[in-house]
């Protein structure tokens, strides 16, 4: 099926990127991103296609990165299920930032929150929160709490606990206390401990960076 075949080549495009001989990883990937293009389920084929790009900027590749990516946003584009395509465009964004190219990154996440906002209950709220710290990741603070409301009404409203322990953490990470608090107040009990730990680890190395250090060092 195109998913198994998806799946397959982005195997391969994984392993290709790890391997020591350049020259053999750039054929393989020559290779999966022909069959790639063969796909006809759109879904299918963005997946691949962004794996595939995923393994030329390890490579450094970066020309090939750009290139393949720009034929996987195209084929995201054309996905008609509102889920499948916020998780293919969330997921080219991503990629694009990775590559430092935030101007196209802002511009294919609000393709993302377009799909995400026909979503309802507990998809959309997730939806919603990781747009949010995608926005985050961007420094795009203004955006990212734009998102976190409407993600933060979308999860109360759908009475979905465990979007409120992203989007909790997202507000800590904005350093908007307010708003994580809000959000641990509507978590049940299993989520709110595990939620509540991140934001006061959060809060914690606010005030003492050197803790901060210590977990990237962990890490």
């Amino acid at each position: 099926t195109n998913k198994d075949k998806a799946s397959v080549l982005s195997a391969i495009a994984e392993t290709s990127a790890q391997l020591e001989d350049t020259d053999a990883a750039q054929q393989v990937l020559s290779e999966a991103l022909a069959s790639a293009r063969t796909l006809e389920a759109p879904f299918a084929k963005s997946s691949a296609l962004s794996a595939i790009a995923e393994a030329y900027k390890q490579l450094e590749d970066t020309d090939a990165a750009q290139q393949v990516l720009s034929e996987a946003l195209d084929t995201a584009q054309s996905i008609e299920d509102s889920f499948y395509k916020f998780d293919a465009l969330s997921a080219i964004a991503e990629a694009y930032r990775q590559l430092k190219d935030s101007e196209t990154a802002q511009q294919v996440l609000r393709e993302a929150l377009t799909a995400a906002q026909t979503l309802e209950g507990f998809s959309g709220s997730n939806a919603l929160s990781a747009i949010a710290e995608a926005y985050r990741q961007l420094e795009d603070s203004e955006a990212a709490q734009q998102v976190l409301k409407e993600a933060l009404a979308a999860a109360e409203t759908a009475d979905a606990s465990s979007p409120l322990q992203w989007i909790a953490e997202t507000y800590a990470k904005l350093e908007d206390w307010g708003g994580a608090l809000r959000a641990l107040r509507r978590c049940r009990e299993e989520q709110k401990v595990w939620a509540l730990t991140e934001v006061l680890t959060l809060w914690a190395e606010k005030q003492n960076p050197a803790l901060r250090e210590l977990r990237e060092e962990e890490e």
